[in-house]
């Protein structure tokens, strides 16, 4: 894990506020270890997670019921809002 991001997903469906859903997107590229509801705006919650790279964070997830083709689907977009390095910073170039 290379980075500690905090990131919005915008437009979650209420239905879809599980700690197993948001742990599942978050398990393809990195691994969740908070997410906050925020109540004032129900459309979006906040997420704080460790990456491997921040070019492997999709733009939009996509969140679906079941496996059939009848079954309904949700895309929420990801935005990336802070980052951190983790570890040593890289050396300077000479």
């Amino acid at each position: 894990m290379t980075h500690e991001i905090w990131l919005i997903m915008v437009g979650l469906n209420l239905d879809l506020w599980n700690n197993t859903l948001v742990n599942k997107a978050m398990s393809e590229f990195g691994s969740l270890i908070a997410w906050e509801e925020d109540e004032n705006h129900m459309s979006r919650i906040l997420v704080r997670a460790r990456v491997f790279s921040l070019d492997s964070i999709p733009w939009f997830f996509a969140f679906s019921e079941g496996t059939s083709p009848e079954s309904d689907s949700w895309t929420v977009q990801c935005e990336v809002l802070q980052t951190n390095m983790l570890g040593a910073m890289p050396q300077d170039e000479d």
